[in-house]
């Protein structure tokens, strides 16, 4: 039984691009019709930018699939966009998201090997192997709180919004003790900006300037700490970050559209970008880096510009936010298999529900 779920597992994961991108691609041309005229410049652009990338495809060692994950992330955003979620709806979410996280944290409170004489919460116990990789629980469990906070701000009725606290307390305890660091500074953030008063946000931009802020900074802020020996806050990723610098800059075709998968060997292990801004600059260069974060600073504005902005709204903002900060030590925003369920956040904060229904 064991082997026949591990197999489908596999085969599940082993194949996440080949399904995400194809029931994606089904949504989007069921919902087609409900298109508006802002939506045309986004699928434009989606468009546009996998035609661009395909012709470099040889050159990055790149696949079908992976010149599609900013269109398939910008047709994720429309679907949920054009998508009316009633109480019901949003309800259902609420019920699932908190089974999801009951179970990952009774699982990490039950399963996780603790030294003998110590305790469970002491932060110098090395949890490097539970069931998967402690960052992955870290990620899901931030994402889960992040979710169903999100989606209880949502409604109209105050208690309902209470729903978010235990969440985001059991998250946080269960983070702390598999020491996923990015997870829980993410989650850190995220308190702070919601709890601080919403009238300082509703009717102004600077939500959109702070997401302008991450985006524009992300590529500096990791160059600088890649480069400087005496910057030490990204959890020893700087190293990582510095050969990936080394690496792009052999060849100046490769800084501006891409180069072939980057990896960094430290002993046995073999590691990743560990940086989402590092991954899109490694799949599309700086060109693909500027024409990833031009339709995600586009859709903001719009969001913005005009609009009084609504609890669940600025909720679902400040959960990305936390999501792109989280982004600066881990791919969490190019891994195909988590797109779907991190954009939902972004997408979900163009529904104001404003009156119950």
């Amino acid at each position: 039984m064991d082997g026949g779920v591990k197999s489908s597992y596999d085969i599940i994961y082993d194949n996440a691009a080949q399904l995400v991108t194809f029931f994606v691609g089904c949504l989007f041309l069921l919902n087609l019709y409900k298109v508006k005229r802002n939506d045309l410049f986004f699928i434009a652009a989606g468009i546009l930018f996998y035609l661009f990338f395909s012709f470099f495809r040889s050159y990055r060692v790149d696949t079908f699939y992976g010149d599609l994950i900013v269109p398939t992330i910008i047709a994720i955003i429309l679907i949920v966009k054009w998508t009316e979620f009633t109480v019901f709806d949003r309800s259902l979410y609420l019920v699932v998201f908190y089974v999801f996280l009951l179970v990952t944290v009774y699982r990490v409170f039950t399963e996780i090997p603790v030294p003998e004489g110590q305790s469970i919460w002491n932060p110098s116990n090395k949890l490097s192997d539970i069931w998967i990789n402690t960052n992955t629980i870290g990620s899901s469990l931030m994402t889960l709180a992040l979710l169903i906070t999100g989606f209880a701000s949502s409604f109209v009725k105050w208690y309902m919004r209470l729903l978010s606290l235990p969440a985001l307390i059991l998250a946080g305890a269960t983070i702390w003790v598999c020491q996923s660091k990015a997870a829980l500074y993410a989650l850190v953030i995220f308190v702070i900006l919601e709890i601080l008063p919403k009238k300082i946000f509703r009717n102004t931009h600077l939500s959109f300037w702070m997401y302008a802020a991450v985006s524009v900074l992300a590529l500096p802020i990791s160059y600088f700490a890649a480069m400087s020996d005496k910057v030490h806050l990204f959890t020893g990723r700087e190293e990582i970050w510095r050969k990936f610098y080394e690496t792009l800059g052999e060849k100046t075709g490769q800084i501006f559209v891409g180069m072939k998968p980057f990896f960094f060997h430290i002993g046995n292990q073999i590691l990743g970008n560990h940086n989402t801004y590092h991954a899109l600059v490694n799949h599309y260069g700086l060109i693909g880096f500027a024409l990833s974060i031009i339709p995600l600073l586009s859709f903001l504005w719009l969001l913005v510009r005009k609009c009084e902005l609504t609890n669940g709204q600025l909720t679902f903002l400040w959960a990305f936010l936390a999501i792109m900060c989280q982004s600066f030590m881990e791919e969490t925003l190019t891994t195909i298999s988590w797109v779907p369920i991190v954009f939902l956040m972004l997408a979900m904060a163009t529904h104001q529900y404003k009156t119950t229904r």
